[in-house]
């Protein structure tokens, strides 16, 4: 009875827990993870991958290249078990931002030279929306997918990790 008793006292959140500082900075950093990872876009991506292949308008197929960039991510997955532990969390979440930020510029770059010169798409950048797109996701799914919910539940105190979890999703 006691063991119950004190392991809900534990558990339970009051109002003086979320304005300890040992709580308000992992929350903050938490947070700003989690923003990080909605804010990189890569749900409406994934999304709208069909679509934008197609508006690419590229020689190679808009489906093929969506199950290419499943096939990527699924293998993505499976690397960054391996390597989260051994290359560090810090250095995979500031390439894996690096690498994303690029990759969608040179997407956005693409569409804007097809814009300008609509015979662009099928001449020798062609490939470029296929591999950027690529890029992107074995980017996020190695670096800051992965990491950002490993630090999320490394740093969060347990008192409020049930209830940001919660709100996470």
């Amino acid at each position: 009875m006691e063991t119950v008793a004190a392991l809900n006292s534990c558990t339970t959140s009051t109002r003086g827990q979320w304005t300890r500082r040992e709580v308000i900075v992992p929350v903050a950093i938490g947070f700003t993870l989690y923003m990080f990872q909605v804010l990189s876009g890569l749900d409406p991506v994934l999304v709208y991958t069909v679509d934008i292949f197609a508006a690419a308008g590229t020689s190679i197929d808009e489906y093929t290249s969506t199950i290419i960039l499943g096939c990527i991510q699924t293998f993505a997955g499976v690397i960054a078990v391996s390597v989260v532990d051994r290359a560090g969390r810090r250095f995979l979440l500031l390439l894996s931002e690096i690498a994303m930020i690029i990759s969608l510029t040179f997407l956005g770059l693409f569409f804007y030279l097809k814009d300008n010169d609509p015979l662009e798409g099928q001449g020798p950048l062609g490939w470029l929306p296929l591999t950027t797109l690529a890029t992107y996701v074995l980017a996020y799914s190695v670096g800051l997918g992965p990491v950002g919910y490993t630090i999320m539940g490394e740093i969060l105190p347990l008192q409020v990790k049930g209830w940001l979890c919660l709100v996470s999703r």
